[in-house]
């Protein structure tokens, strides 16, 4: 056994020496500090593998300092004699080795963490675990390697799924004609009075700080009171911040700003608890918004005036000035690898793609051409455009921008049953635990590069459980160490020879399988399995399993959409095995191998002599409801030999 145990006490305060009568009575601003905050730190790693009594097996490997648990090996089993019913009983890391199966077994998850037994009676064979999944399930990844590596994406997002947090409007939305109906990727369509024509514009942050924090980001920030618009630009009676200090953001570093200055993009989100202001100058620089400060004052009495754009507080509602500044019609593809040429978008509700008129949600909310009804927009609803300055930079990703600040609840074009309003109502910290359910799914498909050195593969992935891989070039299986090398922690896949493994002028198709560790367990998954195997000899084998697994829920009143799921899959399964014996007319001696295996199929529907007879083809049932069975039994293996008279 190796124990190695280290102790470590941490004290931290946090203290603002620059103490205003305002700041005296916010909680985060360290006027009032207190006593130091002491926390314990123990680290400890333990390593320990040998047999006690020639019975119990122990193999631990557990260090506290692993950034991820599922890395930590807890694994204590007991082995039985060959003579006694119970066999092995497993305790900690389990993995359930379930019979072969082509339809039920593939979405087993290995890497479980509880109690597994193993018996023995007479012939059959009983297998049981109890655990809880830390390993997951990861599908097929596809990719096509010719100059260039890429690979086809598919996502689906929620209606609810909006880009937050970067996307702001700078001007007052609701000073613009025909709001929300408002275009932002066409503004410069719009004619503007001065004062909502920017001329000169400054943007401003102010970071949150913890209580246990030793350091302020927004230190020599400009000192500042941030209101939000009201009778006046800004009016600090309706809705007032600060004062405190706000860190400058810089333009074309930190965010975006479009051509017609009524909006802009930040590179990288923000955070739920900062706080976003602007302050800018009219086109005609005879009016302002805010005093448009450049920098921090010398004098710390002097307090500016900014116009505040989001306020993280929980009392803010969808009735706070602030609240229609975020732009919540903005969608993220993925980053600068994205093709933008491949990007296609389908908007469906309750999986249908077309409304009750025949035309499809992408061209009711102006998402697609206008000459073809299905396809996606790319060149003027995919920004940023090749058009845009500087292609959009600094904003590295690329999104679906919908025509109209709220498309989802656009009575002109959707049905009461169609909209979904309250997402355009419930503020941004509420979405995710207590927002409403969804109603339009956003199915998006891309090419992405994944690497220029066809002899690298990224599998964007990390933790890869070891010897889970399984790699295929066409439909040749690879064999690790001779074809490649892997390194499970960061995903990354080394081919040996290229040039061999991809010959041809075309680009050649690679499939990775792989499971993946779970870093974060956000919903954990319960797993009950039996499984039963009855030994026929020579003849082959008959195998049961059944499977449970429940999962739990992060809520504890689960909103509709966030419900806990539960499923059960079970099966039967057959080898058999057998070898006629020759005779005068067959000189040969024939072997044959059956895999038996029931699956459901669907109903076919009766046919017609016209298509359009089916009134209503949604209404045939989804496949994993019929109960009808189909026995496959296909011809794994025909082994013929040389016999005698």
């Amino acid at each position: 056994m190796d124990l190695n145990l280290r102790l470590e006490l941490k004290a931290d305060q946090f203290r603002n020496l620059r103490c205003t009568s305002q700041e005296l009575q916010l909680t985060l601003s360290g006027c009032s500090s207190g006593f130091p905050t002491i926390t314990p730190n123990p680290q400890y790693a333990l390593r320990s593998a040998g047999v006690v009594g020639q019975r119990l097996h122990v193999d631990v490997d557990f260090d506290s300092q692993r950034e991820f648990d599922a890395n930590n090996n807890l694994h204590v089993w007991y082995e039985g004699l060959e003579d006694e019913v119970l066999r092995r009983v497993e305790a900690g890391n389990v993995t359930f080795q379930a019979p072969p199966s082509r339809f039920i077994t593939a979405a087993i998850p290995a890497n479980n963490f509880g109690i597994q037994a193993i018996a023995q009676v007479g012939p059959v064979e009983f297998r049981g675990i109890l655990a809880q999944q830390k390993g997951n399930v990861v599908k097929d990844r596809f990719y096509s390697v010719g100059d260039v590596t890429s690979q086809a994406l598919d996502r689906e997002a929620r209606d609810l799924d909006y880009e937050s947090g970067r996307f702001f409007f700078v001007i007052d939305p609701a000073a613009l004609a025909g709001f929300p109906a408002i275009d932002i990727l066409q503004l410069d369509q719009v004619a503007r009075p001065d004062s909502l024509t920017v001329g000169a514009l400054r943007v401003y942050r102010r970071r949150a700080i913890a209580p246990t924090s030793n350091g302020n980001q927004n230190v020599g920030g400009v000192r500042a009171v941030a209101c939000g618009p009201g009778i006046r630009a800004v009016d600090c009676s309706v809705q007032r911040e600060g004062p405190f200090e706000w860190e400058i953001l810089q333009e074309g570093k930190d965010y975006y700003v479009d051509p017609t200055g009524t909006w802009f993009a930040l590179a990288n989100r923000l955070d739920q608890s900062d706080y976003l202001a602007v302050s800018y100058i009219t086109a005609s620089r005879l009016d302002s918004v805010g005093t448009f400060p450049v920098d921090a004052r010398s004098d710390t009495a002097v307090v500016d005036t900014l116009r505040l754009l989001y306020d993280p507080k929980p009392a803010v509602t969808a009735a706070s000035p602030t609240f229609r500044f975020e732009i919540r019609s903005a969608y993220r593809v993925g980053g600068r690898e994205i093709d933008r040429t491949s990007v296609a978008v389908t908007l469906s509700v309750n999986q249908r793609e077309r409304g009750a008129a025949g035309d499809t949600y992408l061209q009711r909310l102006g998402m697609a051409l206008e000459n073809d009804a299905t396809l996606f927009d790319q060149y003027n609803r995919l920004f940023p455009r090749a058009r845009d300055p500087n292609q959009g930079d600094p904003v590295r990703d690329l999104f679906i921008v919908f025509p109209h600040l709220t498309p989802f609840a656009d009575s002109t074009k959707l049905s009461a049953t169609e909209r979904n309003d309250s997402l355009y109502r419930t503020p941004r910290a509420y979405l995710a635990t207590q927002g409403p359910p969804s109603v339009f799914a956003v199915r998006l498909h891309a090419a992405a590069t994944a690497s220029a050195d066809r002899s690298m593969l990224s599998l964007n992935s990390f933790q890869i459980r070891e010897g889970s891989e399984r790699i295929y070039v066409g439909t040749r299986l690879l064999t690790r160490e001779t074809d490649y090398t892997i390194d499970y922690t960061t995903g990354q896949v080394q081919f040996k020879n290229p040039d061999a493994l991809f010959q041809g002028g075309g680009a050649a198709q690679v499939r990775a399988q792989f499971e993946e560790r779970a870093a974060f367990s956000l919903a954990p998954t319960t797993t009950y399995g039996l499984s039963a195997r009855y030994d026929l000899g020579a003849v082959g084998q008959v195998n049961l399993l059944g499977i449970f697994q429940s999962e739990q829920s992060t809520f504890t009143r689960p909103p509709l959409g966030f419900e806990p799921s539960s499923g059960f899959i079970g099966g039967i399964s057959t080898e058999l095995r057998f070898q006629p014996a020759p005779s005068d007319l067959s000189p040969t001696e024939a072997r044959f191998e059956f895999d038996l295996e029931p699956r459901p199929v669907p109903e076919e529907p009766e046919a017609t002599e016209d298509p359009e007879e089916i009134e209503n083809p949604e209404e045939i049932k989804d496949p994993d409801e019929i109960e009808v069975f189909d026995v496959v039994v296909p011809n794994r293996r025909r082994l013929v030999r040389s016999g005698s008279r």
